[in-house]
């Protein structure tokens, strides 16, 4: 905490007096011809012009969603399911592609490019992330590991963050509601000539629905932005979070009929401590292209103390980048041609100090060296080549030492190092303004995390252990409708070799590869401007994930439902007001480790949830309500054999009832 108060005091110092930056840069002329996007290219490219399917969620969008984190938001979106798993938005997880319980590390997230994956276990911090700083979210369905490498396997999340304007401008945001809920926000941006500062700060807490899962976060982000030339921009990022948070543990079906917010872990918690810098420099080279280059620094310093367990662990987490890529915009021959290619190297120092039952201290690294080249070629007017490829070397050093369950000393180092292609090419067609038609073929991987490799019981390390490739296609369209239909549907079809999965107890299981699995489905989003003022809109998921090969074969890969959907109607505005439900379904599912598929599914849920605001000028008054009819379910559940009674042992994280927030925004 003390690291986030002394970054916060020398930013504002150094940021200068709001008199520096009273003279406005003059804000150029420009025309919005196409709708772009960053995450698919890497570059500003129009998303008509991309073989995949592209979400794009706008400010607006985020706030008359509600949300309080970023998976919040995404959770209205066909091709995603969001899973939380102390109903406190501190542990979620994101689902693209039928990955079921280790679907998070299929994902790759990014905040303006920059890589924010963990290298262990544990979730993306999306704590660390200030949704109140949050321009727009790129949601890139499918595999892309060419542009992003690692873990790209279902599909690309990039957070592009607000940017100084030419103009001071500032908001202020307050909200209170169920369960002790306080969130307030606010953000200062100011600019003149070459120069622009943009700040904000965020605080959150809430006693949460279930005994013992409090959160409280406190979160700072800034960035500013200099020219240093006609031609060249630099920008410096820095953001600091710390988050509290209790963790309620897994409730017995018994325990769910009793009381479904007890809590069983009585004194379990963590901390998160994290500081990110980014330094950033973008040249334009006029004819001989653009040259970005990013250089980051991320500190994180966590606390896991499971006293149900009698296990505490502290980690200590450090993750450089190198991040250089160059784009060049010219015609190759008669045919406009655009061609990128980049390196992405990063290195990660992961130490764990673990005490109780066991004394391990841990010592891990990860380096990765990737190259990558993409070039989108039109080959006749409005019709797009995309051919790219990856190539990325990664070194792992794990080293272990302390004492085991049995009591036993154990001292473990191994070095791994292993090297991967990815590849894809497509074609999209724009047949119309804003619409598309695409097909595209690809390979991308995904390496073991390093507690992947591990067994914390007694240290063992699993050097057997492969990373998981994946063969995918897919084809989809966008369909523009005069303005006022919107139909964005894609079909996909993937195969992962060695798909990694935990099997057995925590004494004597281990991580282990499957040998096929397939993953094949449907999502369709639909937007319908009926007037002016009334919108409808929707989305469905279809998903078939299945174990091919293998001990497990033509089984189902828990946690994945084969659909989810959405559905939901805004009013207004109407003299300032507007109006806002939706309903959400969630369909059955396998349990959490039943691999076997012996057990029936998991329920069904479905939920309603309900947006009101008032506009008056630059003041802004909104209600959310979330699961409106106090639907009863949970996101995760599992299911493991008594090992002295034989009999089935289920396991549930509840969720939320009603919630209900209120809250005021003001924008000077």
């Amino acid at each position: 905490m003390q690291k986030i108060v002394i970054v916060m005091v020398l930013f504002a110092l150094l940021s200068g007096t709001p008199g520096v930056w009273a003279n406005p840069v003059p804000e150029q002329d420009f025309v919005v011809m196409e709708e772009v996007v960053v995450t698919a290219t890497r570059f500003e490219r129009e998303t008509q012009k991309v073989p995949a399917k592209v979400t794009i969620i706008d400010r607006q969008d985020i706030d008359k969603s509600g949300a309080h984190r970023v998976p919040d938001v995404l959770r209205n979106l066909g091709g995603i399911q969001v899973r939380d798993m102390s109903g406190n938005r501190i542990n979620q997880a994101l689902d693209m592609g039928g990955f079921g319980e280790g679907s998070q590390h299929r994902v790759a997230v990014l905040v303006n490019g920059r890589r924010i994956n963990p290298i262990d276990l544990s979730n993306v911090r999306w704590s660390t992330i200030s949704l109140d700083m949050v321009e727009r979210i790129e949601v890139m369905h499918g595999g892309n590991a060419v542009l992003y490498g690692d873990n790209a396997m279902g599909g690309v999340i990039n957070i592009i963050t607000r940017r100084p304007q030419h103009v001071v401008q500032a908001d202020v945001e307050g909200m209170a509601g169920s369960f002790d809920t306080i969130s307030t926000r606010a953000s200062v941006g100011m600019g003149r000539e070459t120069l622009g500062l943009l700040m904000g700060a965020n605080y959150f807490k809430s006693h949460g629905y279930r005994d013992r899962s409090a959160v409280d976060s406190l979160g700072f982000f800034s960035r500013v932005e200099a020219g240093l030339t006609q031609n060249t921009l630099a920008h410096l990022e820095m953001d600091a979070n710390y988050a509290y948070y209790e963790l309620p543990g897994p409730l017995t079906r018994a325990q769910m009929q009793d009381d479904r917010r007890q809590a069983v872990n009585k004194d379990d918690d963590a901390k998160d401590q994290n500081i990110t810098l980014s330094l950033g420099l973008e040249s334009f080279l006029t004819q001989y292209g653009i040259f970005d280059t990013q250089v980051s620094y991320h500190h994180q310093d966590s606390e896991n103390n499971m006293q149900s367990f009698f296990s505490f662990v502290d980690y200590d987490v450090q993750t450089w980048g190198f991040t250089p890529k160059y784009l060049l915009d010219s015609p190759l021959g008669k045919l406009d041609n655009r061609f990128t290619m980049g390196l992405d190297l990063y290195r990660t120092d992961y130490q764990a100090s673990v005490e109780g039952w066991m004394a391990n201290d841990l010592d891990h690294s990860k380096r990765t060296l990737s190259g990558y080249l993409q070039n989108e070629l039109e080959i006749v007017d409005n019709l797009v080549l995309n051919l790219g490829a990856r190539y990325q070397a990664t070194r792992y050093t794990l080293k272990g030492k302390g004492v085991d369950f049995l009591g036993q000393s154990f001292r473990e180092s191994k070095t791994i190092s292993d090297s991967q292609w990815a590849w894809n090419a497509g074609l999209a067609y724009s047949f119309q303004k804003n619409s598309k038609v695409f097909a595209r073929a690809y390979q991308a991987f995904r390496y073991p995390l390093v507690d992947e490799y591990i067994r914390l019981a007694d240290g063992k390390i699993f050097t057997d252990l492969k990373h998981e490739t994946q063969q995918g296609y897919e084809a989809g369209v966008r369909w523009d409708i005069s303005g006022k239909l919107l139909v964005e549907l894609r079909g996909f079809m993937f195969k992962v070799d060695d798909e990694i999965v935990w099997s057995g107890d925590f004494m004597t299981g281990r991580n282990k590869n499957l040998r096929e699995t397939e993953h094949k489905g449907a999502d369709l989003d639909l937007n319908y401007k009926v007037l002016d003022q009334v919108k409808l809109f929707g989305s469905a998921g279809y998903t078939r994930a299945r174990i091919i090969a293998g001990k497990y074969k033509n089984t189902n890969i828990p946690m994945v439902p084969e659909w989810k959907t959405h559905a939901g109607i805004e009013l207004g505005r109407f003299s300032g007001l507007l109006f806002r439900v939706q309903t959400n379904y969630v369909g059955k599912r396998y349990y959490g480790d039943d691999f076997s598929n012996t057990r029936k599914k998991m329920s069904a849920y479905n939920t309603w949830d309900a947006y009101l605001s008032y506009e008056y000028r630059r003041l802004e008054l909104f209600a959310h309500a979330m699961n409106i009819f106090g639907e009863k379910y949970s996101d995760y559940g599992y299911v493991m054999e008594d090992w002295m009674t034989g009999q089935d042992v289920f396991s549930y994280y509840p969720q939320p009832k009603q919630e209900y927030m209120i809250g005021v925004r003001y924008r000077f």
